[in-house]
């Protein structure tokens, strides 16, 4: 909270902690296509979660989705992200502080990710951390714009309507 006493509502926070983790993701998607496809943190994550994967859950996969169960494994993913991001557009609203040490932790899980996968190099890392700070970076600059914006707005307005 600003020292106004005022935040930015609910829903805004959480679409501003969705369009950071979206611009974490495009970010590092653009590194990786320039260093390494399978350095994208999506796809080392979703190779490290198969695996530590118990044998028989991954017949359960193949079995149920057949040829699609990497696509359905990739959209869980993208989907658990997608949550956590808005959690985190929550949390920034009280604290960016809060927002951007999440943006920071996820970008360490997907850099330990990519250097767990069989063909990694150091350089495999960046992705991760240049979608991280992309994100925290984003997630900084909207939560000060609407915060800002909120302390201009009030709601409900103050006194009797005008023009009555």
């Amino acid at each position: 909270m600003n020292a106004a006493g005022t935040r930015m509502p609910a829903w805004a926070a959480a679409l501003t902690g969705l369009v950071a983790g979206a611009v974490a993701l495009g970010a590092a998607q653009i590194v990786a296509g320039l260093i390494d496809p399978g350095a994208a943190p999506v796809v080392a994550v979703g190779g490290a979660i198969v695996d530590a994967t118990p044998a028989g859950v991954k017949e359960w996969a193949i079995r149920t989705f057949g040829s699609n169960d990497k696509p359905v494994l990739l959209g869980g993913i993208v989907v658990v992200l997608a949550l956590v991001a808005a959690g985190l557009g929550l949390l920034a609203r009280r604290r960016t502080a809060y927002g951007t040490l999440g943006l920071a932790l996820f970008g360490l899980v997907g850099a330990a990710a990519a250097l767990s996968r069989p063909d990694a190099g150091a350089a495999h890392v960046l992705p991760s951390l240049a979608g991280a700070a992309a994100g925290a970076w984003t997630l900084s600059r909207l939560t000060r714009r609407a915060t800002a914006a909120a302390r201009r707005t009030t709601w409900p307005p103050a006194g009797p309507p005008t023009g009555a």
